[in-house]
């Protein structure tokens, strides 16, 4: 394309990407939106067996109510957060591996001068191949900003009122092995890659907060009729008649 900025070239890369992804990040979204809508009557549930579960048959009572619940939105469960990761630690890596030898994989930086070339890997005052470490510097900025990046969703998506202590525990260790991680990875490698563990958070941070504003207003009816519409697409595909409801 002609830009000779490295570090602007995995902006590019990475607004494509997300771009391309889009429809999964709004998928994900509405279902985390429609899940926290649901909290109330889940809660109604767990409390009416609170204190019963170690019976089978209240147990298996349970986990109907909760289902036919959960059926009648379509909400599947998934482990978004953790698949996200799996996901992103890859593309790093291969990034990794690039910016070792940038003119091997892009070889018309061959013909840049050599000032063009060091003005090729410049973000600001620091080089996109310097290392941060975990010494005071200008390039030690990148891991404390991807860091707080990762920490903000966090806050934001924390549940509000009272959980129970083993979810907290859980939800306490969880997100301290993800902030460690991404302070960790940005930390010993380039900062091309912590740059883009960041301008992938900031895409995913702003989409997140669109969507809460978007979804913040719209009651459980919406989600519903939503959801009918969906399966009535899918069964008018296969030529099936369309449901009135989804149970």
């Amino acid at each position: 394309l002609g830009i000779h900025n490295i570090a602007l070239c995995i902006t590019l890369f990475i607004i494509i990407s997300k771009l391309i992804e889009l429809p999964n990040i709004l998928k994900s979204q509405k279902l985390s939106a429609l899940s926290n809508k649901l909290k109330p009557e889940i809660n109604c549930i767990t409390k009416k067996y609170e204190n019963k579960l170690d019976y089978p048959l209240t147990k298996s009572k349970f986990n109907v109510d909760k289902i036919y619940l959960l059926n009648k939105y379509d909400i599947k469960t998934s482990n978004s957060n953790f698949l996200m990761v799996l996901i992103r630690l890859p593309i790093m890596f291969a990034l990794y591996a690039i910016i070792q030898d940038v003119p091997r994989f892009v070889p018309e930086l061959k013909l840049l001068s050599d000032t063009e070339m060091e003005n090729a890997f410049k973000l600001g005052a620091i080089s996109i191949n310097d290392v941060p470490g975990f010494n005071l510097n200008i390039a030690f900025i990148i891991p404390i900003i991807a860091t707080l990046l990762q920490l903000i969703p966090m806050i934001i998506n924390t549940p509000k009122g009272k959980i129970r202590q083993q979810q907290k525990i859980t939800m306490g260790l969880s997100n301290a092995f993800f902030i460690g991680m991404t302070f960790f990875f940005t930390a010993t490698l380039p900062v091309a890659c912590g740059l883009y563990w960041i301008i992938r958070s900031l895409f995913d941070l702003f989409t997140s907060l669109v969507c809460k504003l978007y979804f913040k207003n719209k009651d459980l009816d919406y989600f519903k009729a939503k959801s009918l519409k969906k399966a009535n697409k899918i069964r008018t595909k296969k030529g099936l008649t369309p449901l009135n409801s989804l149970l």
